[in-house]
């Protein structure tokens, strides 16, 4: 599997638009992966870098940014990762970086679905280079903006509306809209959350998700008599299409969450 990395998104950047997303992979490709994210943060990049390979997935599916998996060497599970997002027929940009891999299986990668395959030694500026050059070929593009019902955000402008009327928000509430909005009717839990929009700065146990749900409710579904942002009872929250939504009290399915 690819296994686990560290999470660091530049702060400064506006949320939801992030530029590149480097997976790294076991522990020993996280060294790897945070030198990747410092040297793309230094190109001028907004880049953020996860623990987790399935919200590495998730992310690269729906578009918007490259994608660079650093591992530590090229396995089955790398392949199948790469096929699954091309298979999911979005057009990203993957790059796959190596601490170390035999030439058949930068090709396996290569027909996997990878744009490019770099394996170590290989300066930190071709790097870079690279990631601006499968970018430019694969066309992956810039500050998507969403849409989900009537529910409009554009990542570059930092604004959000629901039908015509504008809504004000925080950096963070924008980040948690925009994360829900990515993955719309998709049921998203607190650690992905964590990850998606706080970089894993709080603890599982914090209460931080549930108190930013019940903020962005407020603004995006009660003004309008909606009940689009849904909890899933001991999972997650999840954002659906407000056509299809019940009655403004059934917030959540099976209650008892925020």
């Amino acid at each position: 599997m690819l296994g686990a990395g560290i999470a660091l998104r530049r702060r400064q950047a506006t949320p939801g638009g992030v530029d590149h997303l480097v997976c790294a992979g076991r522990r020993g490709a996280r060294v790897l992966g945070a030198v990747v994210v410092a040297a793309l943060a230094a190109d001028g990049a907004v880049v953020d870098l996860t623990h987790d390979p399935l919200v590495a997935g998730r992310i690269a599916a729906h578009g918007g940014c490259a994608v660079v998996v650093c591992v530590e060497t090229i396995v089955p599970a790398s392949l199948d990762w790469c096929r699954e997002v091309r298979d999911s027929d979005v057009g990203a940009a993957i790059l796959l970086v190596a601490d170390h891999a035999e030439p058949g299986l930068v090709v396996s990668a290569l027909d996997a679905g990878a744009d490019d395959c770099v394996t170590r030694p290989v300066r930190l500026g071709e790097i870079t280079a690279r990631v601006r050059a499968v970018v430019r070929r694969g066309g992956s593009p810039r500050h998507v903006e969403l849409r989900v019902g009537s529910l409009h955000l554009d990542p570059a402008a930092h604004r959000v509306w629901r039908g015509n009327e504008e809504i004000d928000t925080t950096a963070t509430e924008f980040a948690l809209l925009a994360e829900l909005m990515r993955h719309s009717g998709q049921v998203l839990s607190r650690a992905e959350l964590l990850d998606l929009v706080w970089g894993r700065e709080e603890s599982e146990t914090s209460n931080v998700v549930d108190q930013a749900v019940a903020r962005l409710r407020r603004l995006v579904d009660e003004p309008f008599d909606l009940a689009t942002l849904e909890t899933v009872r001991g999972v997650g929250y999840r954002l659906v299409d407000d056509d299809t939504t019940g009655t403004p009290s059934s917030k959540g399915t099976g209650g008892g969450d925020t």
